[in-house]
């Protein structure tokens, strides 16, 4: 008996904890208690489970086949995902630079073809895609040949136009039989062989004119150094000069030496270790040490650039603000429309994203909101790039033409803006032009925010723009309002990153599925972890 005693404390003790953690621990005592597992997707059934201790939130795809509705349309679910286009046909429209496919998240056919793609320009000629439309093509046969061996010649078949670049002087060239060097993007006779130009004085850069076969002597910069009747003196206008008469004239701007004027030389003493300085950073604190003045970097999380930005290990971190004055599901829409610039059907979650494919981040918000007035925010200080302002701004409308791909190049109807061709290829080199789909656009350059070269936003609200071309702008700064211009289904913003230069896409949200797999570009998480919402 005393041993199966024993045998049944052993066995009640090993079955305990499945006892504790059964089924039937529910109500208010279960850890899913007041968990909301809503992620506001109608294809999916949201429902909590529990270890006993940790809820977890579980979304099963509903039935392939359900009805579902998005933003007002009717559709059915696929795989977890409300789709728009299910029964939907897409008929040739007969313009080759519309791709005929479904929009899966508008439920409508056609995507404009990507920029460049080659095409008939009415039928007969040589043309290529520019934002839905078919162009002229002005360099028809695909070469630009000038007949002179010191040009590149190119054909950019978006700038419509030939390009004729110099190659880099003193490229060999045939000079009408004779040994010629390429000058300036012409072959000519190399007048400079064998002159001499040296006029022994340390102040002048002495060259030769390779058109005459001339000397040229021009002035180094000032503050060169030369010598002086044996005293150790600088270039000032080209004339070797002594670097001072008095102490004032030495002054390095270094707060860490005293400057003193001996003989006609400056001669800069360290001043005492420990004393105040200022080397430009604000994440620092400074004093002098051995004629330098050294920093420290301050706490982390100390408020720098007038509270645009925190300091970390001593350098001034600021990201990208939320660019809307709302908060996700409580003051606008929670079904955020996230990037999937890699084209691979994931955005940075590894969630399908709400768009079928977009560069930028696309926040919506209701038709009475854009009445009232949402405002649109400069994500980080800036200087406006571009304004377009004046279409239409409550699409989508058949009969409206703003609402409607442009009918011709020339046409000033249509949702898309062009640019001006100019120094907007990558960096700022010649010659690009972009055009916009969003009807009223803005795109505002950065310079001081790492990872980001300028940003876009999308659909405003027709005369609603407030900044202007070249206006500098501050974070969190209001530059318009929300609106549903151009080729847009109902009133959102969109928003645009380019990381390195002129339409080079960024992706802000940072994920293992995503085109960004380091840190994200916001500067909190979630980016409206701050936002102090006004939109109603």
């Amino acid at each position: 008996m005393r041993y199966l005693f024993g045998f049944l404390r052993i066995f009640v003790f090993l079955l305990l904890p499945f006892i504790a953690c059964g089924d039937w621990l529910e109500g208010p005592d279960s850890p899913c208690e007041g968990v909301n597992c809503n992620d506001g997707n109608p294809c999916t059934d949201d429902g909590c489970t529990h270890d006993c201790s940790s809820p977890t939130c579980v979304h099963d795809p509903v039935e392939n086949g359900t009805g579902c509705s998005l933003r007002g349309a009717s559709g059915v679910c696929m795989n977890g995902v409300c789709d728009l286009c299910a029964g939907v046909v897409c008929e040739d429209d007969g313009n080759e630079c519309i791709d005929d496919v479904c929009r899966a998240y508008t439920g409508t056919c056609g995507v404009p073809a990507d920029n460049g793609t080659v095409c008939e320009y009415k039928g007969i000629l040589p043309g290529f895609c520019a934002s839905g439309f078919c162009a002229k093509s002005l360099c028809e046969d695909g070469t630009c040949d000038d007949g002179n061996e010191c040009t590149d010649n190119v054909c950019d078949p978006l700038a419509r136009r030939c390009s004729y670049i110099p190659l880099e002087n003193y490229t060999g060239c045939d000079l009408d039989g004779l040994s010629g060097v390429c000058l300036d993007g012409l072959c000519g006779e190399d007048l400079c062989e064998g002159v001499a130009c040296d006029d022994q004085d340390a102040c002048t850069d002495d060259t030769c004119d390779y058109a005459d076969g001339t000397c040229d002597f021009f002035a180094v910069e000032d503050g060169a150094n030369c010598d002086f009747d044996g005293f150790r003196s600088i270039c000032i206008s080209g004339v070797c000069q002594p670097e001072c008469e008095s102490p004032e004239d030495c002054d390095d701007e270094n707060d860490c030496t005293e400057e003193l004027c001996v003989d006609g030389t400056c001669e800069l003493v360290p001043v005492t270790d420990g004393a105040e300085c200022d080397d430009g950073n604000e994440c620092t604190a400074d004093m002098c040490a051995n004629g330098v003045c050294e920093g420290t970097p301050v706490e982390d999380g100390t408020a720098c650039r007038d509270g645009e930005g925190a300091c970390e290990a001593g350098t001034c971190m600021s990201g990208l603000l939320w660019p809307i004055d709302c908060v996700p599901g409580e003051t606008c829409d929670s079904d955020v429309g996230y990037p999937d610039i890699d084209k691979d059907g994931q955005a940075f979650d590894c969630v399908s994203p709400v768009h079928t494919w977009r560069g930028g981040t696309g926040i919506g918000i209701t038709w009475a909101q854009m009445d009232a007035g949402m405002d649109v925010l400069a994500a980080a200080r800036g200087q406006v790039q571009w304004v377009f302002d004046g279409k239409y701004d409550r699409c989508p409308n058949p009969d409206e033409p703003d609402c409607q791909p442009r009918p011709s190049p020339e046409s000033p109807e249509g949702y898309s803006v062009c640019t001006e061709p100019g120094d907007y290829c990558g960096q700022g080199t010649c010659c690009c032009y972009w055009c916009f789909a969003g009807g009223n656009v803005v795109v505002i350059r950065h310079a001081d925010v790492q990872g980001v070269f300028a940003t876009r936003y999308d659909h405003l609200k027709k005369g609603s723009v407030v900044v202007t071309d070249g206006e500098f702008v501050g974070q969190g700064q209001k530059i318009a309002e929300v609106g549903s211009a151009g080729n847009s289904s109902g009133p959102h913003l969109y928003f645009e990153v380019w990381g390195t230069g002129f339409y080079e896409l960024a992706d802000p949200w940072a994920g293992p599925c995503g085109s960004n797999l380091s840190d994200p570009l916001w500067a909190f998480d979630p980016p409206w972890a701050q936002q102090e919402p006004r939109g109603q």
